[in-house]
């Protein structure tokens, strides 16, 4: 049987297509063609999941693993899901902190702007400042 890089999507038509000018087929020729389309199937398969995922490795002490290893028994998730969530919260958390300081940066300059102008303060838009600060919060 010949190695091809036609693009079959399912085991029945690669058969047909490996056997479609054979006349006697044996149990051991269709054994090895299933094992040939499996070789390509898994090859397929994750060239595309390399391209959809990235892996990230890193070392860590073995005191710190145990620590993520107590704190995922205690949440009954595997240890890799736990660092994984806690790097998106971290990454969230560091989108919010921006936001955040950019609100509060914001309320001041009103509230100096009005002091040093002898203004009153409009409490309404301060509250509506903080309550917008308040929702960032996270």
């Amino acid at each position: 049987m010949e190695q091809t890089k036609q693009h079959f999507s399912n085991l029945q038509l690669y058969l047909e297509y490996c056997f479609s000018k054979e006349q006697n087929v044996t149990p051991e020729m269709v054994k090895q063609a299933k094992a040939e389309y499996r070789k390509i199937y898994q090859s397929r398969y994750r060239k595309r999941y390399r391209e959809q995922y990235v892996q990230v490795t890193f070392r860590v002490d073995k005191s710190v693993h145990d620590m993520f290893i107590e704190i995922a028994k205690q949440k009954n998730i595997k240890v890799t899901a736990l660092l994984k969530q806690r790097a998106i919260q971290q990454q969230q958390a560091s989108n919010d902190v921006g936001a955040i300081r950019e609100s509060l940066l914001s309320l001041l300059d009103n509230i100096e702007e009005a002091i040093h102008e002898d203004e009153t303060i409009q409490l309404t838009e301060v509250l509506q400042q903080l309550i917008t600060i308040y929702e960032l919060l996270p």
